[in-house]
């Protein structure tokens, strides 16, 4: 009975097993009362119904303790209240009179009350040897009732060797009912180092991040090659191809991905950082277009044999080479003299073409040539004023665009006769365009303009500041995403809901800390993967995703299931970092010890020689006969070593 409770003045009522229970059902509603109430042993099934679903942890354990409860709902509380399930004076008699209600009890409530002493050895019984409503033959609450102290007894002899297969068969039929990918991925992100280190034998666990194949792009995920290996291995296209473009896929997997008969694969393997030289050969020479285009565009070509790809048949491999800047003298004049347009224009944008190919590319008969010269950052200045005097508005934009138009210029194409969208966005965003032109720019009625003068590296605080204050999400995204945005204008813009402004703050370098952990707590794997190499994160050491993780840990850590060797990567680093040790060991051992639903940790934490008094006390009287067994052992190894002084818990 709480403080509220006592001064409640309906609360001897509430106590009270002769009050009506249509009263009860009304004392019920009184917030002061709820748990009184819960705990009265006339209060009825509906109204104890009703409390079950309280919030309060103490109103719904008051009512697992209650006789009259539901059956169906008393299971179901089971899962969170165990004990006070067993102790409740109900379930006696519907052993005797209803032997076989356990076997509606749901999976979850059995592997909570397997960890207790107590169980009649009937249940044990039943799950073992009865179809159990969502627990099939085989699986891991099975086998750890086989283990049970009830039905199997107290371990004896060589029951190391016997715990060993007991543990064998254990991970054998382990299912795994949900995999958090959002918490793999936090640990992706605090621990990047650590990610290689894990132990991927798991075939489920493959599997099911192969449903969820964006855990691929997340920045600094280093997959174990057994992972990628399983992946290209699948007969999925989409895990195939992401496999064929990952740099930790084997050669040997990229060797046999490059003979599939889909082209998506093989243009992966082609565009693949580490293919090695003779297979990107081989993939240069490929039947398919696509692939050939794509082998073109691989840095570790040689200038040799790019002059030999130069000679291909179709027209977007050789535009793909007319792109590259390792080309020799000999190529840049034989592609110059292309017949087709796409690659004579491709190769006008190469910013490492000589000033005399540029200048016969600024003469092309084709104005889409010439608009590509006049895009080109090492065009003259001369062959720039050339082109202005043009009427093409495709020229123009393009030298609006040109980073390297002088000012003048640009000034001159403001005034062009036939202005167009196009070109007052590129100049808008041009880092050379003068202030006085933004500022001429901004009175055009035209959102595109604005936002185009928002991402101007040249924009001052002052013309973002007004910007900031249009209503229209494209102009305020890239505002926030400035570097020059005034850091109480990037505070207001933190607070619009708008994904597009998130994403531009997360690439902001000057975001401030307090706005990316804002942007960390939310559950947006795409921001966390913008925000993942942030510079202010990388100052911080990462600690917002590191404080995220442990956070999430605690919450999921039960009902995930990760790599095997999970638990000890975070052991080791604890015991490694000091600034980790106490919020990691306060996540991990509540959970991961004394009361984990797995036996095999529980186990765990009876053999480990830091293991405290208390704890190792209360695994003496667990459920599992190892655990008890591994428990007395570990705590006699220390009796003789006492000195008189009491050891202290540990931490």
């Amino acid at each position: 009975m709480d403080n509220e409770g006592r001064l409640h003045p309906h609360v001897s009522e509430a106590t009270d097993p002769n009050t009506a229970s249509r009263r009860l059902a009304e004392l019920a509603h009184e917030r002061g009362l709820q748990s009184i109430v819960a705990s009265n042993p006339s209060t009825p099934p509906a109204t104890l119904k009703q409390l079950g679903r309280a919030k309060d942890p103490l109103i719904r354990r008051a009512v697992t303790q209650n006789p009259n409860t539901p059956l169906p709902l008393l299971l179901d509380l089971a899962q969170q209240f165990p004990r006070e399930f067993l102790d409740n004076p109900v379930i006696p008699l519907l052993t005797l009179t209803q032997p076989n209600f356990m076997k509606a009890a749901p999976r979850e409530t059995w592997k909570r009350l397997l960890l207790f002493e107590d169980l009649p050895s009937y249940w044990l019984q039943l799950l073992t040897q009865e179809n159990i409503v969502g627990i099939r033959y085989g699986d891991e609450i099975k086998v750890t009732a086989k283990s049970h102290v009830a039905l199997a007894g107290e371990a004896t002899g060589a029951w190391r060797h016997q715990a060993l297969g007991a543990l064998g068969e254990y991970h054998h039929y382990r299912s795994y009912t949900q995999i958090n990918i959002h918490l793999f991925a936090l640990f992706s992100l605090a621990f990047p180092d650590e990610v290689t280190k894990l132990d991927w034998s798991n075939d489920y666990l493959r599997r099911h991040i192969s449903k969820d194949p964006q855990i691929l792009a997340l920045p600094d995920q280093e997959l174990s090659e057994i992972v990628l290996s399983f992946f290209a291995r699948s007969q999925d296209d989409t895990l195939q191809g992401k496999a064929a473009r990952h740099r930790r896929t084997p050669p040997g997997r990229l060797t046999t991905l490059a003979r599939h008969e889909n082209p998506a694969i093989r243009r992966g393997v082609a565009s693949n950082p580490r293919v090695p030289h003779t297979l990107l050969q081989q993939l240069a020479s490929d039947s398919d277009d696509s692939v050939r285009r794509a082998a073109a565009f691989h840095p570790h070509l040689t200038p040799d044999e790019l002059e030999i790809i130069a000679l291909d048949s179709a027209a977007p491999v050789r535009a793909a080479i007319a792109s590259r800047p390792q080309l020799n003298a000999a190529t840049f004049a034989f592609l110059a003299a292309d017949t087709e347009v796409l690659v004579r224009a491709a190769l006008a944008c190469n910013a490492h073409a000589s000033l005399e190919v540029l200048t016969v590319l600024a003469h092309d008969t084709e104005i889409e040539v010439q608009a590509a010269a006049a895009s080109n950052p090492r065009i003259s200045r001369a062959l720039m004023t050339e082109l202005q005097k043009q009427s093409s508005k495709v020229i123009h934009a393009a030298l609006a665009g040109n980073a390297q138009t002088p000012p003048h210029i640009l000034a001159q194409i403001a005034t062009d006769l036939y202005p167009h969208s196009t070109m007052y966005r590129r100049l808008a965003a041009n880092p050379r365009t003068p202030l006085s032109l933004l500022e001429t720019l901004l009175q055009h009625n035209d959102r595109h303009v604005w936002a185009a003068i928002a991402r101007n590296p040249n924009a001052t605080p002052a013309l973002l500041t007004r910007l900031a204050q249009v209503s229209d999400d494209d102009v305020r995204s890239a505002v926030a995403g400035n570097k020059h945005t005034p850091i109480a204008v990037v505070r207001e813009l933190a607070h619009q809901s708008q994904r597009a402004v998130w994403y531009a703050l997360a690439a902001n370098p000057h975001t401030p800390l307090d706005i990316i952990e804002r942007i960390i707590a939310t559950d947006d794997m795409e921001l966390w993967r913008r925000v993942a190499s942030h510079p202010t994160l990388m100052r911080a050491h990462r600690r917002p995703f590191r404080d995220l993780f442990i956070k999430e840990l605690q919450k999921h850590l039960e009902t995930s299931s990760l790599p095997r060797n999970f638990y000890e990567i975070l052991l080791r680093l604890a015991r490694r970092s000091s600034t980790l040790q106490g919020a990691l060991l306060e996540a991990l051992v509540p959970t991961a010890s004394v009361n984990s639903s797995h036996w095999p940790e529980r186990y765990r934490t009876a053999l480990q020689e830091q293991a405290s008094d208390t704890e190792l006390a209360a695994l003496t009287h667990d459920g599992n006969r190892f655990v008890r067994a591994a428990a007395r052992t570990t705590l006699a190894k220390r009796r003789p070593k006492r000195t008189g002084s009491r050891k202290e818990p540990h931490a």
